[in-house]
């Protein structure tokens, strides 16, 4: 169940498109994305993509919106609970590699699950590979956007934004 929330939990961030918390090394970014996923932070997983506080706000507009099984809210109410009651697994990373050319890249990250369903300790690896990009000194999670698809993206956030 875990792994499917924090499946969910990235594909609900994913398709982000504000201005988040610019970081200007890829070892800053790669240390924020993990981070925020090993603390099932969602404010803090949406800084690391450069639209993400724009699209976070507009998935709390829309909390029935469905996001692969789960909706956003139940998200939400999941990680709130769990984060209430100390279930939350103990999750661990490491950036294990780096391959970055001009200004974009990839990186590849481990991370280490443990949790106690109550009667078994459960221990997991996952690697997860991240795309990077460097937008005007400042590096995102994603693969980047060409100067028109950044257009686009601002007139679609806007017309979401109206709906509300």
């Amino acid at each position: 169940y875990y792994s499917s929330i924090f499946v969910s939990l990235f594909l609900a961030i994913s398709f982000s498109s504000c201005v988040g918390s610019p970081q200007d090394r890829t070892q800053s970014i790669a240390d924020a994305y993990a981070q925020s996923m090993c603390d099932m932070d969602i404010e803090g997983l949406a800084s690391c993509f450069e639209y993400g506080e724009e699209a976070l706000s507009l998935l709390e507009g829309h909390m029935d919106r469905e996001t692969n099984d789960y909706t956003f809210g139940d998200i939400q109410k999941y990680v709130s609970a769990a984060k209430e009651s100390q279930l939350l697994p103990e999750v661990s990373y490491e950036i294990v590699e780096e391959n970055i050319t001009d200004e974009k890249g990839t990186i590849r990250i481990r991370f280490d699950i443990e949790y106690d369903d109550g009667e078994d300790v459960h221990k997991d690896t996952r690697y997860e590979n991240i795309s990077v990009y460097c937008h005007e000194g400042q590096w995102w999670i994603g693969d980047g956007l060409t100067n028109k698809e950044r257009e686009m993206g601002r007139r679609i956030m806007n017309f979401f934004d109206k709906l509300k």
